[in-house]
C-alpha cells in the first residue's frame, strides 16, 4: 500500500469515527461503514513487504488509534442480547455502551493518534537461533519495545543452556 493510499484510508476512517461521536452518523451506520477496520486491511503489517512495513511504521500512531477503536467495538452485541446477564458476564455490551466507550476513547485521543502497544514483532537472523535447530532462515518472536536485539540475544532465557 502506498503512503498516499494509507493516508486516504486513515483520513476516511478518522472522519467516520468523528462523525459517529458527534452524532452526525448513526451508530449502526458507522458500524456498517467502519467494517472491521483496521483488521480488514492488515494494518498490523503481517502481510506487508519491507517497504510496506516502513509506510505503516510512519503512520503507526494513527493505526494504533484505530486498533483501539476496534478493541472498543469488539465486545459489542445487540441491545437485546446485552440485557441477557450471560452476555454481560462475558464482557459483552450493547450499542449505547459501545458509543459511550467510543466517545471516551476519542476524548482521550482527539487527534486520532495513540501510542502503539508495547509489543512488536522483530525478526532475528538464523545464527541467533542456531541452538533451536535447522530453521528456514529466520524466526519471528515478540519483543518489548525497550529491548534491543543484543539485550534479548544476551539474556539467559534466550541462550543455549549449558
Amino acid at each position: 500500500m502506498t503512503e498516499s493510499a494509507l493516508n486516504a484510508l486513515l483520513d476516511a476512517h478518522d472522519a467516520l469515527v468523528k462523525q459517529c461521536v458527534d452524532s452526525a452518523l448513526p451508530f449502526a451506520e458507522f458500524l456498517a461503514l467502519y467494517n472491521d477496520f483496521p483488521h480488514l486491511y492488515a494494518l498490523d503489517g503481517h502481510e506487508a513487504t519491507p517497504g510496506g512495513r516502513a509506510v505503516l511504521q510512519r503512520s503507526r500512531k494513527r493505526i494504533a488509534f484505530h486498533y483501539k477503536v476496534a478493541r472498543v467495538l469488539s465486545g459489542l452485541c445487540s441491545e437485546a442480547d446485552s440485557e441477557n446477564g450471560m452476555y454481560g458476564d462475558a464482557g459483552r455490551f450493547g450499542p449505547m455502551v459501545g458509543l459511550m466507550r467510543l466517545r471516551e476513547l476519542v476524548g482521550r485521543h482527539s487527534d486520532c493518534k495513540a501510542e502503539p502497544e508495547n509489543i512488536r514483532w522483530r525478526v532475528l537472523p538464523q545464527q541467533v537461533w542456531g541452538w533451536i535447530g535447522d530453521l528456514a532462515g529466520t524466526l519471528a518472536y515478540p519483543v518489548r519495545l525497550h529491548e534491543t536485539p543484543s539485550a534479548v540475544a544476551g539474556s539467559s532465557s534466550w541462550r543455549k543452556a549449558g
